[in-house]
This record gives C-alpha cells, sequence and structure tokens, in this order.
C-alpha cells in the first residue's frame, strides 16, 4: 500500500472519490485476475482503469504475447502509464488511451482489431452497472470480461431465480453472457480502502443469446416493469406498460406464453422472460 501511495504522491493524484478510485495493492490478487482472462498467444487485451499499471504489468509479464490497449479517463493516470511503459510502448505491445470508458467506441475497436478481444478491469463502483451494459452491447466484438465489482453486484449478477438480489441486471446480462462468480477480494486489497469488499467476475459472451427473443426492446420493457414494483404480480407488472402490452391483451398474452401471472417477476427464469416477451411481439404482429 505504501508504494501506491508513494507513487500516486509522487505525481500529484489524490484518490478521487466522486470517480470511485480505489487502487489494487496486492499482487496475488492482480495475478489471479490474469489467470482467469486465461490469455492466449496473440490475443488482444483491453485494460479499462489502469490506474497506476499494477495490473498492466501483470498482463504484459503473462507468458503469452498479447497487445494491451488501456483506457484510462484521468490525465494524470494516463500520463503515469504512459511513462511507465514507455518501451513497451514503442515495441507496439501497449497503447494507452486517454478516454471515458463509458463514452468509448468499443465497436469501432472491434472493427480496428479485426477480432474479438477480452476486456479486464477494477471498476469504479459507481459505473460498473452502466459499463457492463455497455460491453454486452458490444458482445459481438468481446470474446469474454473480467471485471473487479462490488461484492454485492456480483453477488446480484450470479443470483437464481426466487431470491432477493435476482433482478433485472441479473436477467439481462445472463441473456447474453454466461457469468460466475470467481473469487472476492477483501477491502484491504486497495487503497485507499472502501467501504464494502469485492469481488471478480467473468462474463463469457454467449454465441447466441441464452433464449430467443425476437424483439430485445420488449423483453427489456417487461423485464424493467417486472422489477420496478417487485410485488407487484406479472399481470399488474404487464398493466403499467401499456405502450408494450395493451391492458386488454394481458390474459392473452400469459396465456400464449403458458406462465401463470399471478406470480412475480423475480421467479421467472430468463428463458421465461423470453417466452412472455415473444408472446408480446407475436400479438403485436
Amino acid at each position: 500500500m505504501t508504494s501506491i501511495k508513494k507513487i500516486l504522491d509522487e505525481h500529484g493524484i489524490f484518490p478521487y472519490k466522486g470517480r470511485g478510485q480505489h487502487f489494487l495493492v496486492q499482487g496475488g490478487i492482480v495475478r489471479k485476475i490474469v489467470d482467469v482472462a486465461a490469455l492466449k498467444d496473440g490475443d488482444t487485451v483491453v485494460e479499462i482503469g489502469p490506474g497506476t499499471g499494477v495490473l498492466t504489468q501483470s498482463l504484459m509479464e503473462q507468458p503469452n504475447r498479447v497487445m494491451v490497449i488501456a483506457i484510462e479517463s484521468d490525465r494524470k493516470l494516463a500520463q503515469l502509464v504512459s511513462n511507465k511503459f514507455d518501451k513497451v510502448i514503442s515495441e507496439g505491445e501497449l497503447e494507452v488511451v486517454f478516454a471515458n470508458a463509458l463514452k468509448f467506441d468499443f465497436h469501432a475497436l472491434g472493427e480496428r482489431v479485426g477480432k474479438k478481444f477480452t476486456v479486464v478491469a477494477n471498476l469504479p463502483y459507481n459505473i460498473s452497472t452502466e459499463m457492463i451494459f455497455k460491453l454486452l452491447d458490444a458482445g459481438q466484438h468481446i470474446d469474454k470480461f473480467v471485471l473487479m465489482l462490488q461484492k454485492e453486484v456480483a453477488e446480484r449478477l450470479t443470483a437464481n431465480p426466487g431470491t432477493k438480489k435476482y433482478g433485472a441486471l441479473t436477467v439481462m446480462a445472463s441473456l447474453l453472457s454466461k457469468i460466475s462468480l470467481q473469487f472476492v477480494v477483501g477491502r484491504g486489497n486497495f487503497y485507499p480502502a472502501p467501504n464494502v469488499d469485492s469481488a471478480v467476475v467473468l462474463f463469457e459472451i454467449r454465441p447466441a443469446p441464452l433464449t430467443d427473443v425476437v424483439d430485445l426492446k420488449v423483453f427489456k420493457g417487461i423485464v424493467r416493469a417486472s422489477f420496478n414494483n417487485r410485488r407487484k404480480t406479472l399481470r399488474n407488472a404487464l398493466k403499467s406498460i401499456p405502450e408494450i402490452v395493451p391492458a386488454d391483451a394481458v390474459e392473452e398474452v400469459g396465456e400464449a406464453a403458458g406462465i401463470d401471472l399471478n406470480r412475480r417477476g423475480e421467479t421467472l427464469s430468463v428463458e421465461e422472460f423470453g417466452s412472455l416477451s415473444d408472446a408480446i411481439t407475436n400479438l403485436q404482429r
């Protein structure tokens, strides 16, 4: 921890709470993250938020030769990493991009790279959900992503139907990726230490969605409505979105999908949400 703090102090960098900046200080944790990524020779790796370059260093040192593209939104940190790895940059094995990852065009990057890439990141807690959806949206260009997340978010992502932590995030992310919680990371492994523990989660992009969905917009709409008020039955949830399901068609939709509308959304599997979504889409035709 002292060495990370010293590096930051020397460069006039002070962890900014508003950006959720918590820097990894445990080398063993970093190596475990890289192991989860399971990189192959010739892979392209996108690192979001390299910070002081601790994870970057481990990516460069793992046995297979890879190309790393590090995206950093803090100008001082981007410069720190550029200076630290100037030799590797000159050899074309590392590219440091000063940009906000939430606004970064991963589709354009995929076209430039010309093959699927892997993403690794120690994400600030305050952007994690938005970043997950952004990466899933660019899933056609991504093989997998390994993210350090708040433990609570990790548990929500891997929750089972019918449990309190199961929600819209679980459903949407599981539709497009296979998700597994790899290991928990205690708060003492960061500087400054956050108030909560973290966990490393692996997202493996599915070659096809977990269930066929005719209209993704309809699917998203009913998933959101189902979890907006967890105590609502599916019947009442569907009635709350007349722009998607006319009130007089709700019962017909339930019958077509073979789903009891007295159930609550939190009890439905991803596949059942797909059936409900497609029943609505077929009704609209």
